[in-house]
């Protein structure tokens, strides 16, 4: 198209004449639809662009939680997988030689090695090899080593939270008790209901305790058995202050019942040390 000034030729969006200079008026709307268009083509652009980095960068940290998801998950199948494997091994070990484990057990009992009974009995299977002929005779005996570390355990924690001096331990000392007195309670049940104290039960109640081999109560580990509970209770008066003349009450006491002494010996022993709730 041409100037209506001087005739030359001009672009319909030029605002004036670039050989004159006289304003080009005739396309004026035209010019400001243009403008008008332009920034709103490069603000969706913008935004368009924006967006898809936002949904870029989401994409990313999702892809990157999936992948430590899927990566966790196959560490928790081959660890298991190894764990099964390392077990296996031990099994199949501890068959292929059975008399120095065996003779290490009996040692321990002898000793009065509780706590190191059971570190050696979770560490060698121990308790899963109760269908070998070997090793069923001491199912009951590691099964309460068992019981015995997790009161002694509950002990020792229960003890430091008493003689910090950090406030979060308030909180602790309480919920320490009652696990002690909740483990203790429960292996008071099962030791009646074993019936640790009796050598030989009568002929109609060969049913009378739970563990299915009747080589668990073999004398050495009867014996075993009730001084893993003589320790206990001895524990119970030198460090928590139980009586003694109520220690030999429990048998004949509801399972709340020994709580409360327990309970009450303890906040008596160490009312000058901390405070109780």
């Amino acid at each position: 198209m041409k100037c209506a000034n001087c005739g030359a030729q001009i672009d319909m969006n030029s605002e004036v004449c670039p050989h004159c200079g006289t304003p080009i008026k005739q396309f004026e709307k035209h010019r400001k639809d243009m403008r008008f268009y332009n920034r709103a083509f490069w603000r969706t652009r913008d935004t368009v662009v924006e967006e898809n980095k936002n949904f870029s960068g989401l994409m990313a940290r999702i892809t990157i939680v999936v992948v430590m998801i899927l990566i966790i998950i196959v560490l928790f199948a081959l660890a298991g997988e190894a764990y099964s494997i390392k077990r296996h091994r031990i099994m199949k070990q501890i068959a292929a030689n059975p008399e120095p484990y065996m003779q290490q057990i009996f040692d321990m009992e002898k000793d009065l090695q509780f706590e190191e009974l059971y570190q050696f009995s979770e560490r060698n299977q121990i308790t899963s090899l109760n269908g070998d002929d070997n090793f069923a005779q001491f199912y009951a005996v590691c099964s309460m080593a068992s019981d015995y570390h997790y009161i002694t355990e509950c002990m020792d924690d229960l003890m430091y939270d008493i003689y910090s001096d950090r406030s979060y331990y308030n909180d602790e000392k309480e919920k320490d008790l009652q696990r002690l007195i909740e483990y203790y309670t429960e292996f008071l049940e099962s030791y009646k209901n074993q019936k640790i104290d009796i050598d030989v039960l009568p002929e109609g109640d060969k049913e009378g305790r739970g563990f299915r081999d009747e080589s668990c109560y073999a004398p050495e580990h009867l014996e075993a058995m009730r001084n893993m509970r003589k320790t206990i209770d001895a524990y119970l008066v030198a460090y928590l202050g139980v009586p003694q003349e109520e220690i030999e009450k429990f048998d004949s006491m509801s399972g709340n019942k020994i709580g409360v002494v327990i309970e009450d010996s303890v906040k008596a022993k160490f009312s000058s040390v901390t405070e109780w709730e």
